[in-house]
């Protein structure tokens, strides 16, 4: 994959994501005119779903306006996120559904904990995570403590085992929402801008 080449070949130089997928498409496909064909089947259903904000953030890892280093800590967070045993659980991610899923405020904020970052480029995701969040119904918020082994009664020693208030135990945000706060955040930290 791209990001385990740019991680392990000492000395690799960064290749833009569109030149990676335009090289991989011509290795795999043999010839020029049948990997052009693929690329155009690959724009085309990208621009049929444009407007859908997980094809947003793929457009811009694609065309290089996030870092190789950005698109990278992208997909750990968006893996910790998953792997995370901490908040309720509403929808593990839910990338394949045609609605984007809403994950557990917590859970994003522990996968923010579990990868080092600055501290300054943590507390600016945080806060606008926090202000992206809103709770989620107590149907739903019921249904994803149970998932999680929990009640709604176990909220005081949740608060203490999470480290969260109630609130935030409560609230969730969309998983999108969160890796394009977290992608616009790495890119201002990179070049030097909080």
């Amino acid at each position: 994959s791209k990001i385990t080449s740019d991680m392990t070949v000492p000395g690799s130089v960064e290749v833009p994501l569109a030149e990676f997928v335009l090289d991989k498409m011509r290795h795999r496909h043999g010839s020029k005119k049948l990997s052009d064909d693929q690329i155009g089947v690959l724009l085309a259903t990208a621009n049929k779903f444009k407007s859908d904000p997980r094809v947003d953030l793929f457009s811009r890892l694609l065309s290089g306006v996030y870092s190789t280093r950005t698109l990278s800590l992208v997909l750990r967070y968006s893996k910790a996120v998953d792997d995370a045993k901490v908040g309720p659980e509403y929808a593990k991610g839910a990338d394949e559904a045609v609605t984007p899923g809403s994950v557990s405020l917590v859970r994003c904020l522990f996968a923010l904990g579990q990868l080092e970052q600055d501290e300054n480029t943590i507390n600016a995701i945080t806060k606008e995570a926090t202000e992206v969040s809103s709770p989620m119904d107590p149907k739903a918020f019921k249904d994803g403590m149970v998932k999680t082994g929990y009640s709604a009664g176990d909220i005081p020693k949740i608060e203490k085992q999470w480290q969260c208030d109630e609130a935030t135990a409560r609230n969730s945000i969309r998983k999108i929402d969160f890796l394009m706060i977290v992608a616009e955040n790495l890119t201002d930290a990179e070049e030097g801008i909080q």
